[in-house]
C-alpha cells in the first residue's frame, strides 16, 4: 500500500493499542493520518479540508513511513510516531 504512494485516512482511536496494526503500517511503508475527535463524518472530512496543507507539508517533510493525528476541532496536525521512533521501540522491546 505505501510503496504506491497512498496514504491512509483512519478515525481508528485505538491504534495506540493495537501495535500489530501500527507495526503493519510501518512494514507496508504507509503514512498515516488518524482523525482525532468525535462527531459525524462531514466533520472529519472538513478537518481534513482545513488541514489540508498541514497534511501535505508533512508527507513532503517525511520520506519514511509515520502516523499524524488531525485533530477535528481547531487547526491542529501533528506527529505521532515516525519510522526512526518505531524502530526504536522495536529494538527496545526485543527480548534480549
Amino acid at each position: 500500500m505505501g510503496e504506491g504512494g497512498w496514504i491512509a485516512l483512519s478515525h481508528n482511536k485505538y491504534i495506540r493499542y493495537e501495535r500489530d496494526e501500527l507495526d503493519d503500517l510501518m512494514r507496508f511503508g504507509v503514512k498515516a493520518f488518524f482523525i482525532i475527535g468525535k462527531g459525524p463524518h462531514s466533520a472529519f472530512a472538513a478537518a481534513v479540508l482545513r488541514n489540508v496543507d498541514k497534511i501535505y507539508e508533512l508527507i513532503r517533510e517525511h520520506s519514511e513511513p509515520f502516523v499524524a493525528k488531525v485533530y477535528q476541532h481547531g487547526d491542529v496536525v501533528e506527529e505521532w510516531i515516525t519510522h526512526a521512533q518505531w524502530l526504536e521501540a522495536r529494538r527496545r522491546a526485543r527480548p534480549k
